[in-house]
């Protein structure tokens, strides 16, 4: 019920929200190892569908989450860097937009 109040999104908009990502993660093939990096003050519904929306295009998503930083466009804490090594691609949720990157 607190997230409901804080952020105002109820559960039931899990599926609009995973009908919006499609485009996002269209490019996702099976097996994928896709790191979803967002911080603290990312809506729950939005980081849920995201992975939602990779498993569902038969992807393999992990999530790193870091309390919201000092400024925008701040780094990323370093394990994060280093989750980004490993993964085959890259799917940053920020409060503004959403930034898909694929791994060359």
């Amino acid at each position: 019920m607190v997230m409901m109040e804080r952020f105002g999104s109820p559960a039931t908009r899990l599926m609009s929200v995973m009908k919006s990502l499609q485009v996002p993660v269209r490019s996702i093939q099976p097996g994928d190892r896709v790191l979803v990096i967002t911080d603290d003050a990312m809506d729950p519904l939005v980081w849920q569908g995201a992975m939602a929306a990779i498993n569902e295009k038969g992807g393999e998503p992990v999530l790193c989450m870091w309390p919201r930083l000092d400024h925008h466009f701040a780094d990323p804490p370093q394990m994060a860097i280093e989750a980004a090594r490993g993964a085959d691609a890259i799917f940053a949720l920020r409060p503004n937009g959403i930034l898909p990157h694929r791994s060359a």
